[in-house]
């Protein structure tokens, strides 16, 4: 059985600024826009599968969505994958900074 590593939002906002690692956020496009944390690449669960590609395993990945749930589903899978992945418990609900926006869908 595989063990899924976790981070809690206190924990993870501490480290945000020297954290070297990629951060996923697999909520839906229009989520995301709405408000994700800075640098973060969006990459919706129901299109992770199809876009593994675009991930290393020699980088680690920091998982978010919302409230935690979608995010521990990705954090399983591309664990199952080979892939050094954490979950960032609580989702951008928790997240205490500014949120950025995206104003260039169509």
């Amino acid at each position: 059985m595989l063990t899924m590593k976790s981070i809690s939002m206190r924990d993870f906002q501490e480290q945000f600024d020297n954290l070297e690692t990629t951060i996923i956020d697999v909520r839906g496009v229009d989520l995301y826009a709405q408000g994700h944390l800075p640098g973060t690449v969006n990459i919706p669960l129901d299109e992770l599968d199809k876009r593994l590609e675009e991930l290393s395993r020699e980088n680690a990945y920091h998982i978010i969505c919302q409230r935690g749930i979608k995010s521990v589903q990705a954090t399983a899978f591309l664990s199952s994958k080979g892939f050094d992945v954490t979950n960032i418990d609580g989702g951008t609900i928790k997240w205490n900074g500014q949120l950025e926006q995206s104003h260039d869908l169509l």
